[in-house]
């Protein structure tokens, strides 16, 4: 796996520089970006989880594979842990690209490319029913983590 990153680097408010919760802070004018007027900041709020969330997928972290007419596997099965707003934009970024290895699956089918093994839908893992309904398109699938648990489980607890 290639990671793209100095091991001498600084990141605001994780490694070696102060973050927007110190009393004071810098960082390079480059790292500041106008927002258009016509966006509201509800939505800006998402560029930087959006961007993190591309990452993975711009890294090849996760491969989601399909039948080439030689080989075939399912490839890499994914959990995301989380519905905050980093783990819905990984599910949606995820899912998305999940639908688009299994379009390409299917096509290879139709043109006669043979079965194949169909991808692994990722699983995103999370506490709020309503924020998992939020990426209920995206081709990723929804679990609630209460519902994760068995009776064996929830008897040794007791």
């Amino acid at each position: 796996m290639s990671r793209n990153h100095c091991p001498n680097r600084t990141v605001i408010g994780i490694l070696n520089q102060n973050g927007t919760f110190a009393e004071y802070m810098t960082l390079p004018l480059s790292n500041l970006h106008v927002v258009h007027e016509s966006i509201p900041d509800e939505i800006a709020v998402f560029a930087e989880p959006l961007a993190a969330a591309c990452r993975v997928v711009e890294q090849g972290l996760v491969q989601f594979r399909y039948w080439d007419g030689e080989e075939c596997r399912g490839g890499d099965r994914v959990a995301i842990l989380g519905d905050g707003k980093l783990g819905l934009c990984i599910a949606e970024i995820l899912g998305r690209e999940y639908l688009l290895a299994q379009q390409k699956q299917q096509q290879q089918q139709q043109n006669g490319g043979g079965g194949g093994i169909a991808p692994h839908a990722p699983i995103l893992f999370g506490k709020h029913e309503h924020k998992l309904d939020l990426v209920a398109d995206s081709g990723v699938q929804r679990r609630l983590v209460k519902e994760c648990y068995t009776d064996e489980m929830t008897q040794e607890e007791e």
